[in-house]
Formats: C-alpha cells, sequence, structure tokens
C-alpha cells in the first residue's frame, strides 16, 4: 500500500523549500569568492608576467648585443610554448620585457596589478608617452574601481584612450 503522507520530493519546487534569503547570500558568498579567485590568479600572472620580462631585460637585453639578445629570446619562446603554450611565444615574451621597461619598479607594478587586468597593462604598454601612459592607468583603476561609469556601465578603456589620444593636440591636455 502505498504511503500517501510524504508525497515525492519531486513535486516540490526549490521555491518551496529554499528561503530566498539563504539563495541570495549563498550566491552572494559564491560569487564574491569567485571573483577575489580571478583577481588573485590575474595578480599573480601579471607579477609573473614582469618578473619574466625583468629576467629577459636583465640577462639577455641589457646586454649591447640586441642581435644576440632576438635570438636567445626566439629559442626561449619556442621551448617555453612547447613546455606551457602559446602565452610564452616570442611575441608574448617581448611584451613581458616591455612591460618592465614601462613599469621598472615591482613595488609600483604589485598594487597596480590588484587593481588593473594584464589586459589593461597590454593596452598602456603600448603608449610611448608617460604622461599619457599614467593618465589611462589612473582611468583603468577608476574604472575597475567603479568609479567611472556611464549610464550604470564601466567605461571601456579603449574608448578613453580613443578619447584622449583624439584629444592629445588639445592644450587642455596639459592641465591633466
Amino acid at each position: 500500500m502505498p504511503n500517501r503522507s510524504n508525497p515525492p520530493d519531486t513535486c516540490l519546487t526549490p521555491a518551496d523549500v529554499i528561503p530566498p534569503s539563504l539563495l541570495i547570500d549563498i550566491r552572494s558568498l559564491i560569487d564574491g569568492a569567485r571573483s577575489r579567485v580571478a583577481q588573485t590568479v590575474n595578480t599573480e600572472l601579471a607579477l609573473l608576467y614582469w618578473n619574466i620580462g625583468n629576467r629577459i631585460n636583465g640577462e639577455i637585453l641589457g646586454n649591447e648585443r640586441a642581435d644576440y639578445g632576438g635570438h636567445v629570446i626566439d629559442k626561449l619562446a619556442v621551448s617555453l610554448t612547447a613546455d606551457y603554450g602559446r602565452g610564452f611565444n616570442r611575441a608574448s615574451l617581448f611584451r613581458m620585457v616591455q612591460f618592465v621597461q614601462r613599469f621598472p619598479q615591482i613595488k609600483i607594478v604589485a598594487p597596480l596589478m590588484r587593481q588593473l587586468s594584464w589586459t589593461h597593462c597590454i593596452q598602456m604598454i603600448a603608449i610611448d608617452d608617460p604622461l599619457k601612459r599614467d593618465f589611462y592607468t589612473q582611468m583603468g583603476i577608476q574604472v575597475q574601481s567603479g568609479a567611472t561609469s556611464a549610464g550604470g556601465i564601466g567605461m571601456d578603456l579603449r574608448l578613453q584612450r580613443s578619447t584622449l589620444t583624439h584629444f592629445a593636440g588639445d592644450t587642455r591636455m596639459a592641465q591633466l
């Protein structure tokens, strides 16, 4: 004889059993942890790239023989790419060196990496003018922190960069 006093669990929906505040709180905990993990990974990778660039810059490219340094980087890229994947190809290694050349002090890089992504750094590396690079770096930090928004959505750093480039010849830029 079937037991009719205990209906099967399949008849209940999650809303019937889970208090809404519990689900919201747990989702918030999961999302927050995921965000912190992603930030930590990004910071560590950027510091790794800076340290690799620093090592290459100091040991190989610091040498006056640029041809020799380029040859060593080519061989290093082949070996590292075979071991770790395309993130360590020739272009990536040169980008890491350029990162060190643009941001030579680790005491500045470390806190910066907690606020900006590696993608932001790549965009900053491409800027030759230190004043513009510093400006974009600060704008990137503001965007990441949510301080700069347009319609509630953080402005894209590339848009900011193109805007500044457009007005670079404007004398008002000297006031920044």
